[in-house]
């Protein structure tokens, strides 16, 4: 619970779910192996705990799919623009619906898979030492408000968010004296573990283009274009196509060429743009757990130096937990847009 749990708090400083599978995995795993969890479904945990990001503000993926989607959007009659501050804004409800039912998923495992959980937890911590512990939190909040607030208020745009808060990362460890040699030393495994992972991308990108090539996507999408059915029978088959994508593109390439398709045929059988936004995005994240492309699986492996294999094995369960996570809101729509709503953002 921890896991998924700190996945959300660091979603909310980062945006990038490689970003959350790469710290997590060095910095949890050491400990959940200590404590007796299984590695399989403990790395499966950490790796689809990172598609929190994708969800809660700010995040990178919503962001560059509210660019991409084809605008001016008629909906309900009307044209209207994708506000990026609203999409973000869709993202946080799903997001707390992900960690709570990704938390339930580890407790059905622990029930289901006997010794994949020690008994108890692990060790027990007095409830006034986690009470003393939240004030670890008031930098990560502050850190959220900076990034958050600024972007709403439109003191800079998203990317250079991520800048400031990098700079008041930095500021805040020298602040509490923090050794010039292990912030440099922090920089450089950082720059390490990045190296490491862009191989990944690079090889997922020329995979995509190669894909992208032969049309097979496109053909695809085109296809559940052309389907007569009901709204939900063709989201499930843009699912599907999703799922399919994810096995052999990177998540760029899947958002780059399907969105531009898929996006308008929904838009056009009665979905909220919103309520597309984070779903596809979600799936999009989903489909970086599927073999045998699977960014997500390849960042954790390459940061705990493991077999991916063993991480595609862990992450079923969660990748289930997610897909359901994905049906439900496209059921209920209210999830994306009831904050929205209430906070009277633009496009509502």
């Amino acid at each position: 619970f921890t896991v998924v749990g700190a996945n959300a708090l660091f979603g909310a400083c980062s945006g990038s779910s490689v970003a959350g599978n790469i710290v997590f995995g060095k910095l949890a795993m050491p400990e959940l192996t200590r404590a007796g969890y299984s590695p399989k479904y403990s790395m499966g945990c950490v790796t689809a705990a990172g598609a929190l990001s994708t969800l809660i503000p700010p995040s990178m993926g919503i962001i560059m799919f509210c660019l991409i989607a084809p605008s001016p959007i008629v909906y309900n009659g009307q044209n209207m623009q994708l506000s990026v501050g609203t999409a973000l804004m869709g993202g946080i409800i799903p997001g707390i619906l992900t960690a709570i039912a990704l938390c339930i998923t580890v407790r059905l495992i622990g029930v289901f898979r006997k010794g994949s959980i020690p008994p108890g937890g692990g060790a027990k911590v007095p409830f006034v030492e986690k009470l003393k512990t939240l004030r670890l939190l008031l930098p990560i909040l502050a850190l959220f408000v900076l990034i958050i607030g600024g972007t709403f208020m439109g003191w800079f745009t998203a990317t250079v968010a991520g800048a400031f808060g990098a700079v008041a990362v930095v500021i805040y460890a020298l602040v509490k004296r923090l050794p010039l040699k292990q912030i440099a030393h922090s920089i450089w495994e950082s720059a390490t573990m990045e190296s490491g992972i862009f191989p990944i991308i690079v090889a997922g990108q020329l995979f995509g283009a190669f894909i992208s090539a032969t049309k097979l996507a496109d053909t695809l999408a085109r296809l559940i274009a052309s389907v007569h059915a009901p709204a939900f029978f063709i989201f499930m088959l843009v699912v599907l196509l999703y799922i399919f994508c994810g096995c052999v593109m990177d998540i760029v390439s899947i958002i780059i060429i399907t969105v531009p398709v898929v996006f308008p045929v929904l838009n056009a059988v009665g979905y909220s743009p919103y309520v597309l936004v984070i779903c596809l995005c979600f799936m999009c994240e989903i489909a970086g757990l599927t073999p045998p492309i699977g960014m997500n699986v390849f960042a954790t492996a390459n940061a705990l130096r493991v077999n991916p294999s063993e991480i595609f094995k862990g992450v079923v369960p969660y990748f289930i937990c997610e897909l359901a996570v994905v049906i439900i809101i496209a059921l209920f729509p209210d999830i994306v847009l009831f904050l929205p709503r209430l906070l009277g953002a633009p496009g509502m």
